[in-house]
């Protein structure tokens, strides 16, 4: 089954978005800068995606974390152009903030990706984002 995601999707993650203990899925989307959000229904199959529009151009790759440490996982979206990645604090329901309102962090130029870990071992997520130059370690992100 193909599911529309705009037009040149690029990353897709992997959570539990909605709290339902099924796999849903993330997509950035380098075309349109947005974040497509798809809940499962748990046979395979997925709701239309809902679309959050992201600030600063292009979002070329995702990572999934407890960010804020709500309990429920938030997702950071690389974003290009503006040289900085978003985090789009999830509601726990499949929903997010608005990705124009999203958390935004300066990232060393041309980024390319980004990894979750916690690097400075307080228990928290970090995230680390490769750009064409260096990496870049955002540690506590939204604390």
């Amino acid at each position: 089954m193909n599911y529309p995601v705009g037009l040149a999707p690029d990353w897709v993650a992997v959570a539990d978005f909605n709290g339902d203990g099924i796999a849903d899925l993330a997509v950035a989307d380098k075309a349109t800068g947005t974040v497509s959000i798809l809940l499962g229904y748990g046979d395979g199959s997925f709701q239309p995606a809902v679309n959050h529009a992201v600030a600063g151009g292009p979002v070329i790759s995702l990572a999934v974390a407890d960010f804020n440490g709500d309990g429920t996982p938030d997702v950071a979206a690389v974003i290009t152009y503006a040289c900085s990645v978003a985090i789009l604090l999830g509601d726990g329901k499949g929903g997010f903030q608005s990705g124009m309102d999203a958390a935004e962090f300066s990232i060393a130029p041309f980024p390319l990706s980004a990894a979750v870990g916690d690097f400075n071992r307080d228990g928290k997520p970090d995230l680390a984002v490769v750009a064409e130059y260096g990496v870049t370690v955002l540690t506590n992100v939204t604390q």
